[in-house]
């Protein structure tokens, strides 16, 4: 009864502690279908990893990367951080289409349609919820090297390919 309990317990907080609580693991799952729903910020970019169970680099990006402090504050303070299995066989229904698993290439359609077809693992994928643009960046990278990208978009509303030279030349990194 008591090793009961206590696995209750854990499993309360493991579901209702904050994610910033612990730098370890900023990312909280969120069901696709809720992505429309008024719960997600509009005022918040989607940070979304899409990983496979196989994929070596994207458990290095959760053993490195994403345990680095300020990555996981500033993720946790501008974005809206969700991990993506790029595995999952279930329908999932984004933006009043459903997507269903892609037995041909063994990862789901609707990781396939955010990566407009350029499939890579890892794949961090940001996303406007106010327009719905998607900007892909496939490939491990180091906690640095993603603070020029999130910083970026998170300052920009019109987003080109001249703005982002203009930011990265001017760009002035504050994480050790």
């Amino acid at each position: 009864m008591r090793s009961y309990f206590l696995f209750i317990c854990i499993l309360f907080v493991s579901f209702y502690t904050p994610t910033n609580a612990f730098s370890q693991q900023p990312f909280r799952s969120i069901e696709w279908k809720q992505m429309t729903e008024p719960n997600i910020p509009k005022n918040k970019l989607l940070f979304i990893d899409v990983y496979t169970s196989w994929c070596g680099w994207c458990k290095e990006l959760d053993r490195t990367t994403f345990k680095d402090s300020n990555l996981v504050s500033y993720l946790n303070t501008y974005y809206t951080p969700i991990k993506f299995n790029a595995e999952i066989q279930q329908d999932i229904i984004y933006n009043n289409k459903q997507y269903t698993y892609n037995n041909e290439y063994g990862v789901h359609n609707l990781a396939i349609a955010l990566a407009n077809g350029k499939m890579a693992f890892p794949l961090i994928l940001i996303i406007n919820p106010e327009n719905n643009q998607t900007y892909a960046f496939p490939g491990y990278k180091k906690a640095k090297d993603f603070e020029l990208i999130v910083k970026f978009f998170q300052s920009e509303k019109v987003i080109t390919e001249q703005r982002f030279m203009a930011f990265r030349s001017t760009f002035v990194s504050t994480w050790k």
